[in-house]
């Protein structure tokens, strides 16, 4: 039987794990506590973003661990960001977004491929 956190415990314990790898985040938009979908915001030294969130099916693999995918192809400016995000929030009332200034990979995160 695998163990699924809700999502705020989630946050925080992605939270406090990126703050100890020496990585600042936050939380912009916070979600329902208990099974809101995650979008991680990734920025990178060059200012650009990559996103991550959840891909097609369910939200957890069999050990109960999140599953992400990229959400582009490549890296995101801020101004093009933007309105995808508010549109998401838009649909989905329940999502949370997370933000991380990470100068290396997906901060402990580890995206399947599309």
């Amino acid at each position: 039987m695998s163990l699924r956190l809700k999502t705020g415990i989630w946050v925080e314990a992605f939270l406090r794990q990126a703050a100890h790898n020496g990585n600042y985040g936050a939380v912009v938009h916070k979600g329902h506590e208990d099974a809101g979908q995650v979008i991680v915001l990734i920025h990178r030294p060059d200012r650009m973003i990559e996103v991550l969130g959840p891909p097609p099916g369910p939200a957890h693999d069999d050990e109960g661990n999140r599953r992400f995918e990229l959400a582009f192809q490549h890296s995101q400016e801020w101004q093009t960001l933007k309105p995808w995000l508010d549109k998401k929030q838009s649909f989905d009332s329940d999502l949370w977004i997370v933000e991380i200034d990470a100068r290396d990979g997906f901060a402990g995160l580890s995206p399947e491929k599309r």
